[in-house]
């Protein structure tokens, strides 16, 4: 692991909780957009959209919208181009894999946290 590892790292946390928890809000950039969904949503299908297993991974949870950017930018990012590895390479792929969206879920927090306090 490098520097960069961990800019990324950064970088996937503050793209969640930009935009699950930041841009969403009243008054925000995304809210009317979010409001429109929610009624078309309760319009079409007589529930409220919160109550869907897919909103939160997509949209609803910074937790959940950091772990979904974590996951998909990971392989992106790191994915070799030989793919034809040991398979002690594939293990320690994998493990850093996991140390990677846990490590970007928990910098979301710490940033979501963050952002609430420095609020007025």
């Amino acid at each position: 692991m490098d520097t960069t590892f961990f800019l990324h790292v950064l970088g996937t946390a503050a793209v969640g909780v930009c935009f699950a928890s930041i841009l969403v809000a009243d008054g925000m950039l995304l809210s009317p957009v979010q409001a429109w969904l929610r009624r078309q949503w309760r319009h079409a299908h007589g529930t409220e959209l919160d109550e869907q297993e897919w909103f939160k991974p997509l949209w609803g949870c910074f937790v959940c919208v950091t772990g979904q950017i974590a996951t998909w930018s990971y392989l992106i990012l790191y994915w070799p181009e030989d793919y034809r590895q040991s398979w002690y390479w594939w293990a320690c792929f994998a493990g850093l894999w996991f140390v990677y969206i846990s490590l970007s879920i928990i910098t979301a927090m710490v940033l979501n946290k963050i952002t609430k306090w420095a609020r007025l």
